[in-house]
């Protein structure tokens, strides 16, 4: 079941710079499960993420980032 107060981001074992955040429980979308294998990495709060991944998320149900991993954060 998908939980819409909570987010989970997927890294992209062969692109590391390459991380999807969806809601939390939901699947990846089918164009991208195939660039996995995906590992998890962070979760937390919708309410807690930047204003902008948080409004593509809810636009698209989906959000693609491309950052290094020690760059990226959801939240701030």
């Amino acid at each position: 079941m998908t939980d819409k107060t909570r987010y989970k981001v997927w890294r992209s074992g062969p692109e590391p710079e390459l991380h999807v955040i969806v809601y939390e429980g939901a699947e990846l979308p089918r164009g991208i499960s195939s660039l996995g294998p995906w590992l998890g990495s962070r979760e937390g709060e919708i309410a807690n993420m930047k204003p902008h991944y948080r409004a593509m998320l809810e636009d698209t149900g989906f959000v693609v980032v491309r950052r290094r991993a020690v760059e990226f954060n959801t939240e701030g």
